[in-house]
């Protein structure tokens, strides 16, 4: 009886090791598997998100909301933050709707189109969203904290155009739905 035992722990043991550790991410994986994008850098670090974590949880035209895994890489400090993302987005704060509904007939030049395109989308994004840390690795991939049972964060707020959380939430519109945010 203590033989069998025995082997049920050494053959259980393995089997626990290996599924926490299937679960952790190095900067190695995240710049080399397809799953996960690099959407944007910043002095400190770089962004990517996991193409395969997109879910829809409201598809309800013009108004959509997705939940997405992300990777914040601060080379500074040497860690790695995995957050889950909720992004709520109202359509008609889109490029394409901005052309629809704006009159840019006036407009005469490439830069001045663009500049007014810039002024509405810093205006109002069309993006509100929040995040909670999940996961703190170091950049070899080795987990530093767990926080996944901790039930603080997705405080909603407006997301600014032309920061990474744009760029992530834009990033995750398009993977799910084809369209430009």
């Amino acid at each position: 009886m203590y033989k069998i035992i025995v082997k049920m722990i050494l053959l259980v043991c393995p089997l626990i090791f290996f599924s926490n550790y299937s679960f952790a991410i190095s900067l190695s994986e995240l710049q080399t598997v397809s799953q996960f994008v690099n959407v944007g850098s910043k002095n400190d670090g770089d962004a990517y998100l996991n193409v395969d974590s997109i879910q829809s949880i409201r598809y309800n035209p013009p108004y959509y909301s997705l939940k997405y895994t992300t990777y914040y890489v601060n080379y500074n400090q040497g860690y790695i933050l995995e957050t889950e993302e909720i992004s709520n987005y109202d359509y008609n704060y889109s490029y394409e709707m901005l052309f629809k509904n704006n009159k840019f007939g006036s407009i005469k030049t490439f830069d001045a189109f663009k500049t007014e395109v810039v002024r509405l989308k810093y205006q109002n994004s069309g993006i509100e969203g929040g995040h909670r840390i999940k996961k703190v690795y170091n950049l070899d991939g080795i987990l530093i904290e767990d926080l996944s049972s901790s039930f603080y964060g997705y405080e909603s707020k407006q997301i600014k155009f032309l920061t990474i959380g744009y760029d992530l939430a834009a990033e995750a519109f398009y993977k799910a739905y084809q369209l430009r945010f």
